[in-house]
């Protein structure tokens, strides 16, 4: 479940990211899209490779990396390109994922 989550955020990371830069082309790119999507991706990441931190467990750090992708795709929302909303729903599937592992 959690590898799940961690592969459906990376492509919505990915998108929002690849939706902002297509929009800062087009001369309506936003910044905050590209750094929210990056915040996304390095949450996907550390979910995958930390996903114990430590003696708190998995279910803690689930929580966190989950709550994290999941407040960061929606920051992602904001540009309103199509790359950047598929990648922001995206995003937020894949944290609400992580959010409602048992373990």
């Amino acid at each position: 479940m959690v590898t799940a989550a961690v592969v459906i955020s990376l492509v919505g990371g990915i998108l929002i990211i690849l939706g902002n830069l297509y929009a800062m082309i087009g001369g309506a790119g936003m910044v905050l899209g590209i750094l929210s999507g990056i915040a996304v991706l390095i949450s996907a990441i550390m979910l995958k490779i930390r996903p114990g931190e430590g003696t708190r467990g998995l279910r803690v750090c689930c929580r966190a990396w989950g709550t994290g992708i999941l407040l960061f795709s929606i920051a992602g929302l904001l540009g309103g390109s199509v790359g950047e909303l598929i990648g922001a729903t995206l995003g937020i599937v894949g944290g609400a994922v992580a959010l409602i592992v048992k373990v």
